[in-house]
C-alpha cells in the first residue's frame, strides 16, 4: 500500500467489501521501502494463540474452558457452540494455546464424533460446529473456470491405529491396536501411531438435561474406545475439491 499515515506495531487493520467487514486484526510488522510503498503484516486474535502456558481443568464444560482462556489473554469472544463435552480433568503444561484448545477440541471429536472449528470471526473468537457452518450454494459448470477432484490414501488415512499408553502409578506400557484386515489387503498397512499416559484427560458428555455421564469408566476401557474412534475416522480414503475461478461469497 502507498499512505503518508505512519503505520506502527499494534495499529488495528481492517479489510471490508463495502459495508461488509471481512477481516479485523493487528499490525505485528511493518516495512518500508524508498517508493513510500509500506508492507503490513497484520494477524487476527488466533496469533495470541501462540502463546504458550500451563492450565488444570478439572469438570468444567469444553467451550467454557475456551472461554476462560481468551478471557485470561484479553482476547473478545463472539459465539461459543456447545460442544456437549465435560472435561472431568485435563492437564496441559508447558503447551501453545492452540495445542491446548486443540487437544480440547480432539475430545469432542472423539467422544461425540463432531469436528467444532474455532475462528476469528472478523474480531471476535468464534467456536462453531462445522454441521452450522454450510452454505446453500450449488457449483455448477457454468459458476466455476474450472475445477480438481482428488482421492488419496497418501495422507490421514490409516487402517491399523496403535495406542501405546504409558502408566503414570507403575511405569509399565500397555499397547491397544485397531485394524481393518480388509482395508489393509487393498491398500497395504497403513499405521497411526500414537503415545499416551495413563489417567491424563477424562470427560464426561453432557446430556440435554444438564446431567453427565462418563465416556471413560478405566484406562482400559478408554484406550479401547480412543483406537476405535479413531480407526472410524482414519480408515478411508481421503477426498477433495479444489474449485477456480468461483465468485467470491462473503458469508
Amino acid at each position: 500500500m502507498y499512505t503518508d499515515h505512519v503505520i506502527e506495531p499494534g495499529d488495528v487493520v481492517e479489510l471490508a467489501d463495502g459495508s461488509t467487514k471481512l477481516f479485523h486484526g493487528f499490525t505485528f510488522t511493518t516495512s518500508h521501502s524508498k517508493d513510500g510503498k509500506i508492507h503490513v503484516t497484520a494477524y487476527d486474535q488466533l496469533r495470541y494463540l501462540k502463546n504458550t502456558d500451563s492450565f488444570i481443568f478439572e469438570h468444567e464444560p469444553l467451550e467454557m474452558i475456551i472461554k476462560f482462556i481468551a478471557d485470561t489473554y484479553r482476547l473478545t469472544i463472539g459465539n461459543l457452540d456447545k460442544t456437549g463435552v465435560l472435561i472431568d480433568t485435563y492437564n496441559g503444561d508447558n503447551k501453545t494455546l492452540f495445542d491446548i484448545i486443540g487437544d480440547l477440541l480432539d475430545t469432542a471429536l472423539m467422544e461425540n464424533n463432531k469436528l467444532f472449528i474455532l475462528y476469528d470471526d472478523v474480531g471476535k473468537l468464534t467456536l462453531k460446529n462445522i454441521e452450522n457452518m454450510t452454505l446453500p450454494l450449488m457449483i455448477t459448470s457454468s459458476t466455476t473456470e474450472d475445477y480438481d477432484l482428488q482421492t488419496t490414501i497418501d495422507s490421514q488415512t490409516y487402517n491399523l491405529v496403535k495406542l501405546v499408553f504409558t502408566d503414570s502409578n507403575s511405569s509399565s506400557r500397555k499397547v491397544y491396536m485397531a485394524k481393518d484386515e480388509a482395508s489393509i489387503s487393498k491398500y497395504g498397512l497403513l499405521e497411526k501411531y500414537e503415545t499416551g499416559t495413563s489417567s491424563t484427560n477424562a470427560t464426561k458428555t453432557l446430556n440435554k438435561d444438564g446431567s453427565s455421564k462418563a465416556n471413560t469408566g478405566d484406562d482400559e476401557a478408554h484406550a479401547i474406545q480412543k483406537v476405535n474412534t479413531l480407526l472410524q475416522l482414519y480408515n478411508s480414503v481421503q477426498r477433495s475439491a479444489t474449485l477456480k475461478g468461483v465468485p467470491g461469497d462473503n458469508r
